[in-house]
């Protein structure tokens, strides 16, 4: 897994900037691009952040990525999930290294 690899560096901050992520199943989907099929994955937020924490990270931020087009602030159109497999929102997500002091930072 690729956040392995990153966790790895032990790096003082993780910025992971437009996750798929929220409060559904994990799973991988077919994207249509431009007539070409493309893997895309959706992950559970909370398997996400506890992966992280894991590795020795803590969770500092997470906002909603303001998608804004046109004007208009509009969710995800992703009407041809069920459900309970759709997000508003894609996240930023901002993890720091356990041993990090905020303040001096």
């Amino acid at each position: 897994m690729f956040i392995k690899e990153v966790t790895d560096l032990h790096p003082k901050y993780i910025l992971i900037s437009d996750a798929f992520a929220g409060d559904i199943p994990t799973f991988i989907t077919a994207q249509n691009f431009y007539g070409r099929k493309l893997p895309f994955r959706f992950l559970n937020m909370v398997e996400l952040t506890e992966y992280i924490e894991n590795q020795g990270f803590k969770l500092i931020l997470d906002t909603e990525y303001d998608r804004t087009m046109l004007g208009k602030r509009d969710p995800l159109p992703l009407d041809n999930f069920q459900e309970n497999m759709q997000i508003k929102y894609s996240h930023h997500l901002l993890f720091c290294e356990n041993n990090v002091s905020q303040e001096n930072s």
